[in-house]
């Protein structure tokens, strides 16, 4: 049985995989539904749209993440990688490294880790 818990009006199973395969479906589906309308969009559109519907979602309660194993953390970065790819406009199978600098974006676990650590040392002081 898996005890779930709530924390910041969200409720996370104590199995972070759980939790991470309902963030990544919900993200999934939102780049789907942007994709359709992607070509109405002006690319300064489609970046604050990410923005909204996905990046805060990665960033949702991130300090729970922080040392989870790598086949979880490889499910958050493949959705970081759909949301470069569709704002740059390239396709699946080109290189994400590139885009992902071009965008500023870190890497998921530098990511958790670095915003824990600003967290952390603005609550305590240090």
């Amino acid at each position: 049985m898996i005890e779930t818990y709530k924390i910041l009006s969200g409720n996370y199973d104590t199995n972070e995989y759980l939790y991470v395969t309902s963030v990544c479906k919900s993200c999934f589906f939102q780049l789907r539904q942007l994709r359709l309308i992607r070509s109405c969009l002006t690319t300064d559109a489609v970046k604050t749209l990410i923005h909204v519907f996905i990046s805060s979602r990665l960033d949702y309660c991130n300090s729970l993440l922080v040392g989870v194993a790598g086949c979880v953390v490889r499910k958050l970065q493949g959705v970081q990688n759909a949301a470069a790819r569709m704002i740059t406009g390239t396709r699946k199978f080109d290189h994400v490294t590139p885009i992902l600098r071009e965008l500023h974006c870190f890497q998921l676990p530098s990511r958790y880790n670095t915003r824990s650590r600003c967290w952390s040392t603005n609550v305590c002081g240090a």
